[in-house]
């Protein structure tokens, strides 16, 4: 491009030999040669702004390259590392046997020596406050009352299993209040 233009300038000032004699001529060749000139410093900067622009984003494509190279392998170290943690054995994976791997004091063993029992449980009358079969069936016939009263269209019988709480717990003295 640089060379079409500079042989049209060439043959502008070509013609303004001829013709020195017309000055409108001149005057038109002159504008003729400035913008041509004009035009070749305008798409001179024009491609040196776009050159230097196109080195800058090539750059920096390449260093964000890196960048992803440099993510990926520290990925993939922290997948394999994360692969050979959760190929070792878990805590709760251990085997209990009797004679190992258990604290004494959840290991109940029966004396060796002989001893006569104070009493027998069959000596003495056995009253408890839990939840017999009798109060279960009674509890079951409440609630399919109750239940059948408040829902016409449901023809499920729901029943619940009362387990007592332990003397520890909280609602224990509650729980023997409701028998």
């Amino acid at each position: 491009m640089r060379g079409s233009t500079l042989k049209l300038v060439l043959s502008l000032k070509a013609l303004i030999v001829p013709t020195q004699n017309k000055l409108k001529d001149i005057k038109l060749v002159s504008k003729l040669i400035s913008l041509a000139t004009s035009e070749v410093e305008g798409s001179t900067k024009k491609f040196h702004t776009a050159r230097t622009e196109l080195k800058r984003m090539t750059e920096l494509c390449q260093k964000q390259h890196n960048q992803l190279k440099e993510y990926q392998r520290t990925i993939r170290s922290l997948e394999a590392q994360l692969a050979s943690q959760s190929k070792q054995i878990s805590p709760f994976n251990i085997p209990i046997s009797p004679g190992s791997n258990i604290s004494p004091s959840f290991v109940q063993t029966t004396p060796t020596y002989k001893r006569n029992a104070k009493s027998t449980p069959f000596s003495v009358q056995y009253q408890s406050n839990l939840v017999t079969p009798t109060r279960i069936s009674k509890q079951r016939s409440a609630n399919i009352s109750a239940h059948s009263q408040r829902s016409n269209t449901s023809n499920k019988i729901s029943s619940t299993v009362f387990t007592p709480p332990t003397p520890e717990s909280a609602g224990y003295s509650n729980f023997l209040k409701s028998l």
